[in-house]
């Protein structure tokens, strides 16, 4: 049996491997990882490995003023600079956008199906208010089923639970027919919900969904958080097209608040492999 594989004789000298049950890890300094799998009896596959997650480089020299966005258009996303930084070696490099708030689409359809949860602290002051956020919930196509406003406050994957689509209502549905804005409101919150840590989210239940797609935009002026991407096509040197790992907070906003992963061919790759304490590890350089 012959496997097709990304690497020449002259490579063998420089792997190092490790075996969890079907799946072999490679390391070598000269290539991205990658795994050797077996899918079955006779047959096997080599693929790349790629964390979602980082490794990112601490100190990234001459970034210190680049400012950085991720953007959509459609479904394809973008990866910006305001200055040119990127290289095509950079391909298949992780970058994490930080952002202070929460401004972000997200589109959902089926049943079970809800937008990321946001985190709600702070209080409702009388010439402040922490707790209000925005939302647009638009039907995109024809689409028939009912939303629900739902929070936790025993934490992002807790019991959630019906609560009022905005104050001053109990309502706590939105019903769907067609298409067009279904809801755009603020959620200014109670008082007696005053330093109260709470999960909301919006979506379709078990059973609510009929048809069609929907987007959800949500605006809170708080739950920083980041995005994670995969760059794949570095058509400039301040744009690519990237691949999603983790959506981000906010779209389309520029911040000096990123990081670039430190796997790329334009910096180095892992040289070492090992399982130690039921974890992976890779090293070296």
């Amino acid at each position: 049996m012959t496997v097709n594989a990304p690497w020449s004789t002259d490579d063998f000298q420089y792997f190092q491997f490790e075996q969890s049950a079907d799946t072999i890890f490679c390391a070598n300094r000269n290539l991205h990882p990658l795994k050797i799998e077996r899918r079955g009896d006779t047959s096997w596959s080599v693929t790349y490995y790629e964390p979602k997650d980082g490794p990112f480089r601490i100190v990234t020299p001459g970034f210190g003023d680049v400012s950085a966005s991720l953007s959509r258009s459609g479904s394809i996303w973008q990866f910006q600079t305001n200055f040119e930084v990127l290289n095509a070696d950079m391909t298949n490099a992780l970058v994490r956008v930080f952002h202070p708030n929460r401004n972000n689409t997200q589109f959902i359809a089926g049943r079970n199906t809800y937008c990321d949860v946001f985190e709600v602290s702070g209080v409702r002051g009388t010439n402040h208010n922490d707790r209000r956020f925005d939302y647009v919930i638009t039907s995109l196509t024809s689409t028939a089923g009912t939303i629900r406003h739902q929070r936790s406050i025993t934490g992002e994957t807790g019991d959630f639970n019906a609560t009022p689509r905005a104050a001053g209502t109990s309502t706590t549905t939105d019903t769907i027919t067609g298409t067009g804005t279904v809801a755009s409101r603020a959620n200014v919150g109670n008082n007696e919900d005053n330093n109260l840590l709470a999960f909301h989210r919006i979506g379709f239940g078990p059973n609510d969904y009929v048809n069609g797609e929907i987007s959800i935009f949500v605006s809170y002026q708080g739950d920083s958080g980041y995005g994670v991407a995969r760059l794949k096509g570095i058509s400039d040197q301040d744009t690519a097209t990237a691949h999603i790992c983790e959506g981000p907070n906010e779209e389309g906003v520029f911040t000096k608040s990123w990081e670039i992963g430190a796997w790329c061919e334009f910096y180095e790759w892992p040289s070492g492999v090992a399982l130690h304490d039921n974890r992976l590890w890779w090293g070296g350089s």
